[in-house]
């Protein structure tokens, strides 16, 4: 009798292992946020919505850090810039601080319809889309906000 339950046991996992291994994995996406700084001092992003919130990034002169990456699934490319933020209809800010705790800039999520660069608006910001080699899974999606001297007057 324990030889039949083993016997049985043993066909279904191979079953499902099987299923499982033959199946066709959905298409991933990464998505990568990242913040350029192209000026010549340190700054300090701090914000009040969730993917920074309770940090403070530090970005050297001409260096760029990630400050969110996530997945979607085909399908949801309209969520992919919106993932940065989680969909929220709070009123959110991002502020850019000098190395002396000088505020430089503030950008807020429902003013972006002026013609300034605007962190929630995604025509400002680069975006990339490639897939690596030997890795055609998955779809790599790059977003990156260039914040200039003049975006912060600085001179």
């Amino acid at each position: 009798m324990k030889q039949k339950a083993f016997k049985i046991f043993i066909s279904i996992l191979a079953f499902i292992i099987f299923t499982n291994a033959s199946c066709t994995p959905e298409d991933q996406n990464i998505v990568y946020f990242n913040v350029k700084n192209s000026s010549s001092d340190t700054i300090y992003i701090k914000s009040d919505f969730s993917v920074l919130e309770n940090r403070v990034i530090c970005i050297a002169p001409n260096t760029t850090s990630n400050i969110k990456e996530g997945s979607f699934q085909d399908g949801e490319e309209d969520y992919k810039f919106k993932s940065l933020y989680n969909w929220t209809e709070a009123d959110i800010f991002v502020y850019i601080y000098s190395k002396d705790s000088v505020l430089l800039k503030t950008w807020n999520k429902f003013y972006t319809d002026t013609y300034e660069k605007q962190f929630f608006r995604e025509n400002d910001w680069e975006y990339k889309q490639y897939s690596k080699p030997n890795d055609n899974d998955y779809k790599y999606h790059d977003y990156t906000f260039e914040i200039l001297p003049e975006d912060l007057n600085l001179k």
